[in-house]
């Protein structure tokens, strides 16, 4: 039975994301919740701009990040349709590939889902935003030089191994959505993010959404960015430049929205590529997109796959789907880049989904996936977040070990590790809780004194 969307489950539902975001310390987030074919509640909360505290609502634009993935698969899905492509078609067919054989090759499908074999190289762009904004970057880390797309290949094609054997795991990759974007742009003849405004944002009237933010610059909806420091470094929220839509990552988290536009998108897919009289897609490109397309078993690398949680999830085309969301079928992406937050989920068979898009680095992905899971009728006792972080405050306090040797302060905010007057070991954990690997799928944890 479906939850009611009555006013006091609403501000119920409104009061479990505020309580998140305050703990989270994120500047604005805004969400909006999607049933039968409509947008049937959308709410702001904080400001999309700290300085000038301009409220943030289903209007304010942020970075979508990693969702911007499923717009490059759907790109990919019309071409489809068209005939202009195939799945199945060996990438170097379209781009100057050199990885793979003949016999073996890389093809667009394994770009898709993940399975290409080829390591990422997002690190190398991460760490360079990084660099920009003044943040710490880690010892070990290498700023690659890529400034053409003959810089991108150069580095891809001279890489010494596969992360492993073409289409026997999945090994998320950014760049993998890079070479799809060039793709897309060698064979419509034009710039991937002209192709993808013309047959997607605007057939869906998404007015808000673009690849270019400085289109936006002087509008008062654009969401000013903010990075929170960890713990050791103050905890202070400090504002950070905008992301300059550089075409190497643009097409894995590039795209800027609102949650009324995305509203719209989601509606989209739950329409099986169809919004109202406007066909997108196909119903069996949508489907496509909708359903897993890898080998049970392969979600992680070969130390994580037996992990319990990752058994029902799989990757259909720039969609995650777990086979078993509190017994429903979800489709879901998240994205998470500096200053832009999103959380785009839905489950097709019940017709109801949750955009949520934040100005932070992190967001309440979790609190989300409660929330979707309480609609959908799930009882909050068996909800695994909700009862998860109940279960950890009862664990606050100090543990101290025999004769006062070492002890263990476990807190409501973070959890810390303190073995007096010998080391110190911090541990900055999600606040409440924390969700290793798939924050919808937690396996019980246990402390023992």
């Amino acid at each position: 039975m479906l939850f009611e969307l009555n006013k006091s489950n609403l501000a119920k539902i409104d009061g479990l994301i505020a309580k998140e975001i305050a703990k989270m310390k994120i500047g604005g987030l805004s969400y909006a919740i999607i049933r039968d074919g409509e947008i049937v509640h959308k709410q702001g909360f904080g400001a999309k701009n700290l300085d000038k505290d301009l409220p943030a609502d289903e209007n304010t634009i942020y970075n979508i990040a990693s969702v911007t993935k499923s717009f490059i698969c759907s790109a990919i899905m019309i071409l489809v349709d068209e005939s202009k492509i195939a799945i199945t078609d060996p990438a170097k067919k379209y781009i100057p590939l050199e990885l793979g054989t003949e016999s073996n090759p890389i093809t667009i499908k394994h770009l898709m889902n993940h399975t290409s074999g080829i390591p990422d190289l997002a690190n190398a762009t991460f760490f360079y935003y990084m660099a920009r904004e003044g943040l710490t970057i880690p010892p070990h880390a290498k700023l690659v030089p890529m400034s053409s797309e003959n810089d991108f290949f150069r580095v891809i094609n001279n890489g010494l191994e596969y992360s492993h054997e073409i289409d026997q795991y999945f090994h998320y990759n950014n760049y993998a959505y890079t070479m799809l974007a060039l793709i897309i742009t060698k064979v419509c003849g034009k710039d991937y993010r002209e192709f993808i405004k013309e047959r997607i944002f605007e057939p869906l009237d998404m007015k808000s959404t673009t690849f270019f933010p400085e289109e936006f610059k002087d509008n008062e909806n654009l969401a000013q960015r903010y990075h929170v420091n960890p713990p050791d470094k103050g905890g202070n929220t400090r504002k950070i430049g905008k992301f300059d839509g550089n075409w190497f990552i643009a097409a894995a988290g590039g795209i800027y929205s609102c949650v009324k536009d995305m509203s719209i998108y989601m509606l989209m897919h739950l329409g099986k590529g169809s919004y109202r009289d406007i066909k997108v897609m196909s119903k069996e490109s949508s489907n496509l997109m909708q359903t897993n397309s890898i080998k049970p078993g392969t979600m992680a690398d070969k130390y994580l796959r037996h992990y319990s949680p990752l058994k029902s999830v799989g990757y259909g085309f720039g969609f995650f789907t777990n086979s078993n969301f509190y017994g429903f079928n979800s489709v879901r992406h998240g994205g998470n880049w500096f200053g832009g937050t999103a959380d785009f989920i839905f489950i097709p068979s019940l017709k109801i989904g949750i955009v949520a898009l934040a100005n932070n680095l992190l967001g309440p992905r979790p609190v989300i996936s409660s929330i979707l899971a309480m609609i959908a009728g799930t009882p909050e006792d068996e909800i695994h977040f909700l009862n998860e972080r109940n279960h950890f405050l009862k664990l606050t306090g100090i543990y101290e070990g025999y004769n006062e040797t070492e002890r263990l302060k476990i807190s409501g905010e973070f959890l810390t590790l303190r073995v007096e007057e010998i080391e110190k070991y911090e541990f900055a954990l999600p606040p409440t809780v924390f969700f290793p690997l798939n924050e919808d799928e937690m396996e019980p944890m246990e402390f023992f004194n």
